[in-house]
């Protein structure tokens, strides 16, 4: 389980990684629907 707080992740998808399974499926599918709607938009973590 992540706890929200400061985190070493770098990428989205290293976030996403670091998620259980289901949790990650459901992740990409929300990424998947972002990229589609906003395809030159930057992932970023803050």
């Amino acid at each position: 389980m992540i706890i929200m707080g400061a985190t070493s992740f770098k990428t989205v998808d290293e976030y996403i990684a670091g998620q259980a399974e289901t949790t990650q499926a459901a992740l990409a599918h929300v990424q998947s629907a972002i990229r589609k709607a906003l395809p030159n938009a930057d992932g970023v973590i803050s």
